[in-house]
């Protein structure tokens, strides 16, 4: 993480930044979007369903009534 000194200057800083944000992706890569999706997509089938869990929008509405 970037220390803030008075010494530096804007340029500086900014440059230590964009330098610590491309060595952080360097370490912790980002996976492709398809990927991330397909891993969602993936989990949220593996997750059994309740057949009597109510709707998503009756919860909505209770949450609006209370």
């Amino acid at each position: 993480m970037a220390i803030l000194r008075e010494d530096d200057t804007r340029e500086e800083r900014r440059r230590r930044l964009i330098e610590e944000a491309e060595e952080r992706l360097h370490r912790h890569p980002v996976p492709p979007m398809e990927e991330v999706l397909k891993r969602i997509r993936q989990r949220r089938l593996s997750i059994p369903r309740n057949p009597n869990a109510p709707d998503s929008t009756v919860l909505l509405r209770e949450d609006r009534d209370r």
